[in-house]
């Protein structure tokens, strides 16, 4: 009888221990797993980019004058230093800047561009001390500026090319690159040999510069995110375009309210409920993207099918002298037809300015640019928060997103539906800037990223998931009606050894209230 009356005591404490939702603040400790300092000797040196190999769990660091070489559980297994440059200055350090795991039939190499003279090099992805190739600089050119700009690269299949605009996608490798200044392209594709340029957008062409701030991969195209002129613009390239300066890149306008800074950028599929608000199906793409002012951060999403019909709206429309398309302002030499098509051109125009056909292509177009921005509202505003980076994943019918910052937090937000979504918990996971790269490997439930300064930089891999810091399941899962808590209180509720047989009910009555919330 006594048992009973502590049973409904107990149960009725949790039941009323609801409180007004606030943002959940854990210390680093409750997830962290394993973490990576240089030596105090190095400790002054900030980092520049992470990068993982997928294959064996190995993350390869660019640092100020050192490449590191972790294993999977960020052990220190290789150190380079790559040394102070002859006359080093403010603007004149030894910067990794660029790092791409090259993992193919024929290469299994870690490229690093950078250093005192924008060259690069490659590296084993075992060891990045051996088999060590400086490409060339009398057949090669400098990849990227030494100058402190943003530049942006990825390793991604291509196609051959030749002058005649015909070629073939034949599933070889090659470095695409956006620099953002100095003297040397502005939009490249590079060979994996030695890194000779096959096919660029010159800097001559560049008629105002901005920052390239990110570039992702999808499908058949690379979308370059670039800061210009108080704007924010959307470039994509065809990875099999077959034009020698790239004719076929297109540009549209890309807006998140009134906010005109990007920071980055991540390309995902939705949770059921945030993909049935918008009206797609759970396997669609999104793209989430982190804009700010100078105070705070807004999160906008876009879906990848608009993104895609826009570009598609904008070569048809320079082509075809519709509203829907029109010259580039920004680079030289942008043309669209005078004279529109009497036909409607092939799929082929998105990425070749030509028109193939038996005999000589005739040009069609050069430089597209859209007419109509891609636009949406904010879905979550953060305050006093600059962001750098974005990551998201798919709890249960949940859409979750991590996002980083330049004072080291964490922020992870619950996206809701297409206008609402709120952040759940904060963490602090050290000085400095959270890197723009953030690894997830949603099989064991984990992040890893890298913060940076010249105070001392870190490597961290967290756990996604933290339920000791809940007191109660309805603390965990919130009072709202699902619009608050934390997306992985399901681990809470499941973890049914804690309780004892008696408090079945407890569990049940947890389970039933998250169920109530899809």
């Amino acid at each position: 009888m006594a048992w009973k009356g502590l049973e409904a005591l107990l149960l009725f404490l949790v039941l009323i221990s609801c409180q007004t939702w606030s943002i959940q603040s854990a210390p680093l400790s409750s997830y962290l797993v394993s973490s990576f300092t240089p030596p105090d000797s190095e400790s002054t040196l900030p980092f520049n980019h992470i990068a993982i190999n997928n294959i064996t769990g190995d993350v390869y660091i660019g640092a100020r004058e050192r490449l590191y070489q972790l294993d999977s559980k960020l052990n220190l297994k290789h150190t380079v230093d790559t040394g102070l440059c002859p006359s080093p200055n403010d603007e004149n350090v030894n910067d990794n800047k660029l790092l791409a795991v090259v993992i193919t039939p024929k290469n299994y190499l870690l490229i690093t561009c950078g250093g005192c003279d924008g060259y690069c090099e490659s590296r084993s992805l075992t060891n990045i001390s051996h088999d060590v190739i400086r490409y060339d600089l009398a057949n090669s050119q400098s990849v990227i500026t030494t100058d402190d700009v943003p530049t942006v690269g990825a390793v991604v299949v291509g196609a051959d090319f030749v002058d005649n605009a015909e070629g073939t996608p034949n599933e070889k490798f090659y470095l695409f690159t956006g620099v953002s200044g100095g003297g040397i392209s502005f939009i490249a594709k590079h060979n994996l040999v030695n890194l000779r340029i096959g096919q660029n957008i010159p800097r001559g062409f560049v008629k105002s510069e901005g920052l390239f701030k990110h570039l992702v991969v999808y499908k058949d195209y690379l979308y370059y995110f670039i800061s210009r002129e108080n704007n924010v613009y959307l470039g994509r390239l065809c990875r099999n375009s077959l034009d020698i300066n790239f004719a076929s890149y297109t540009e549209t306008e890309l807006q998140c309210g009134s906010y005109n800074m990007i920071q980055s950028a991540h390309i995902g599929p939705a949770g059921s409920q945030l993909a049935d608000s918008l009206n797609i199906d759970s396997t669609d793409a999104l793209l989430y993207t982190v804009f700010s002012n100078e105070s705070s951060t807004f999160l906008c999403v876009y879906k990848m099918s608009d993104v895609q019909q826009s570009f598609h709206v904008a070569v048809l429309g320079c082509i075809q002298g519709t509203s829907t398309g029109t010259t580039n302002s920004y680079l030289d030499d942008s043309r669209c037809r005078e004279s529109p098509l009497s036909f409607t051109p092939p799929d082929s125009v998105q990425c070749t300015a030509f028109y193939l056909e038996d005999g000589s292509p005739p040009f069609i177009h050069r430089y597209a640019s859209g007419t109509v921005p891609l636009s949406t509202s904010p879905i979550i505003t953060i305050p006093d928060v600059i962001p750098t980076s974005i990551v998201t994943t798919i709890e249960r019918h949940h859409t979750v997103a991590f996002i980083g910052d330049t004072q080291g937090y964490l922020h992870k937000l619950n996206i809701v539906n297409g206008s609402f979504g709120y952040v759940y918990e904060d963490v602090f996971v050290g000085g400095g800037s959270v890197l723009q790269e953030i690894f997830l490997d949603e099989s064991k439930e984990r992040l890893t990223l890298a913060t940076s300064s010249d105070q001392g930089s870190q490597v961290l891999t967290l756990e996604l998931v933290n339920c000791s810091q809940y007191q109660s399941c309805v603390e965990c899962i919130g009072e709202d009606g699902g619009n608050d808590g934390d997306p992985y209180c399901g681990w809470c509720t499941l973890e049914a050894s804690v309780y004892s047989s008696q408090m079945s009910s407890l569990i049940i009555d947890c389970l039933t209230k998250r169920q109530n919330k899809k």
